[in-house]
């Protein structure tokens, strides 16, 4: 009974700790996030598949806060409501009324490998594909009017403007080397820093040619 008792309390503040943990660590995740989402323009359900991929990742960093934070308050609540002191009266020592937690926290030591060597690099897969196969495609498709899955100059020289970088076509051509900018580019330079930077050298070279 006194096993149950105390693995029972243990699991009881465990989860608790795990459920505020992850709460928090979700929250400060979506407030990072917010002007990415809003740069790219994601719907609510792009996002809630996100956090559905990445979820797995935050609970990984929760789980060992988790247990520590169990360990302590159950502990603290035994030692409060004197339950330590009478366990001790009849014989039975600390160490061993704490046994069912220890048991506890070993069992959850391969349980959580296999999230963070199987479950994590599968969820964060999905979470690349959805901010690529989605998010950033559907800011591509925007200035896709043609439908033809690639940007021609005009439109790239509309993507540039309506984000209030005006350039004329000769320097969006030597940008990207090329007439039309196509999905596959466009996922590239946006995950890229190697391209990125590219974009930036070219464009600081070629400033005085940036209209008005």
């Amino acid at each position: 009974a006194l096993p149950r008792y105390v693995a029972g309390r243990f699991l009881q503040y465990a989860l608790v700790a795990f459920g505020v943990l992850l709460s928090a660590y979700l929250l400060i995740d979506i407030l990072e996030r917010l002007s990415w989402f809003a740069k790219y323009e994601a719907t609510g359900m792009e996002v809630v598949r996100l956090y559905g991929a990445r979820i797995p990742l935050l609970a990984s960093r929760v789980i060992p806060m988790s247990l520590l934070v169990g360990t302590a308050l159950t502990a603290s609540h035994l030692a409060v409501q004197g339950e330590l002191m009478g366990m001790r009266t009849c014989g039975i020592p600390a160490s061993r009324a704490m046994f069912p937690v220890l048991v506890i926290c070993v069992a959850m030591v391969p349980l959580y490998f296999l999230l963070n060597n199987e479950v994590i690099p599968r969820a964060a897969a999905k979470q690349d594909e959805i901010k690529q196969n989605e998010i950033i495609e559907q800011i591509f498709n925007k200035f896709d009017t043609d439908g033809s899955r690639a940007l021609d100059i005009n439109e790239l020289v509309d993507l540039f403007r309506q984000n209030k970088v005006r350039l004329d076509k000769d320097v969006v051509k030597l940008m990207f080397q090329a007439d039309d900018f196509t999905l596959q580019k466009f996922k590239a330079i946006i995950n890229s820093e190697t391209d990125l930077q590219r974009f930036k050298d070219i464009f600081a070279r070629e400033r005085p040619r940036v209209l008005q």
